[in-house]
């Protein structure tokens, strides 16, 4: 099956609907954590977490609150051990109802992200949701610090790969690792944002959900 082919009108199209409904990226809400995020829009069923790594971090995180529902993790690291290697390695007769993809896309080219999202849409139940965080490409520095990272996903261009797959978003936020402290720090931290186009969240999340 041949990869699906980027489309620069779609993705032109995809970008000014985004900023309608969601505006520019300061006006996107700052949430404090992602895994908090995540967990408040699981409720029960089976997860996916795409790109896991060897920690399984969300795992840990998320388990106590799993009802009828099984975790499954899926990644080629071989510093661990995973249900899946690659994404065909599922059968088509599985159903997620929660999927996650923490930091996976940005390592990924843009062809290969659109085909991912297509075959995760089918793997999904009615009303399940898909969470998806990348590098704020918009941060100083975060998208260049890992020599592994491909394609710099904006929150806008994020948004183009939920509607290639007919998904729904319904949230996207930003989020850092450190917030700035102190009233100076603030200020400092504005005005560096408005005159240069800088954002000083280091990250994005975005909430989508497959509909009938």
């Amino acid at each position: 099956m041949k990869k699906p082919k980027f489309q620069y009108g779609f993705y032109s199209d995809a970008l000014k609907e985004c900023y309608q409904k969601f505006g520019s990226i300061f006006e996107l809400p700052i949430i404090k954590n992602a895994y908090t995020e995540t967990c408040n829009f699981y409720s029960q069923g089976d997860i996916l977490d795409l790109g896991a790594g060897h920690q399984k971090v969300l795992q840990n995180i998320i388990q106590p609150k799993m009802r009828n529902g099984k975790y499954y993790s899926l990644d080629n690291d071989p510093k661990g051990t995973f249900d899946f290697q690659n994404i065909d390695e599922i059968e088509q007769s599985r159903k997620f109802s929660f999927v996650v993809a923490n930091q996976f896309f940005e390592h990924l080219t843009i062809e290969d992200s659109m085909d991912i999202f297509l075959k995760i849409a089918k793997l999904m139940q009615t009303n399940a949701k898909f969470i998806v965080t990348v590098p704020n490409i918009s941060h100083p520095n975060r998208q260049i610090s890992n020599i592994d990272h491909k394609t710099a996903w904006g929150y806008n261009s994020l948004y183009m790969l939920y509607k290639f797959a007919d998904l729904q978003v319904l949230k996207i936020a930003r989020y850092s690792k450190r917030h700035p402290k102190g009233i100076i720090e603030k200020i400092i931290t504005r005005y560096v944002s408005r005159i240069y186009r800088m954002d000083w969240c280091d990250s994005i999340i975005i909430i989508g959900q497959k509909n009938e």
